[in-house]
């Protein structure tokens, strides 16, 4: 988790907003694994936020990976505190 938070500065620092988004993706991953599944949702929905913000998708090898840890995560929280806990994401209270 620090090595993807120190990633995550970096990118920022550069600016680099569509490295920042695959941060926050396996920071999402992380969370699901880690058994944190709001904060994983959380951290799907600003990746999510910001891809929305530069007109931009998921990357094409990432999309499988993508959209299992949405699923399970989905599953976890169930679709409603899922849903909660994305918009949070989406509105940068990660």
């Amino acid at each position: 988790r620090a090595q993807l938070q120190e990633a995550l500065i970096l990118a920022r620092e550069r600016g680099d907003q569509w490295q920042e988004t695959e941060v926050w993706d396996m920071l999402g991953r992380l969370g699901l694994k880690a058994g944190a599944f709001e904060e994983g949702a959380r951290a799907i929905g600003r990746g999510a936020a910001i891809r929305e913000r530069l007109g931009t998708q998921i990357s094409p090898v990432n999309r499988a990976r993508h959209a299992e840890t949405v699923e399970e995560l989905r599953e976890a929280l169930g679709a409603e505190r899922y849903e909660e806990a994305f918009e949070a994401g989406k509105q940068g209270l990660t």
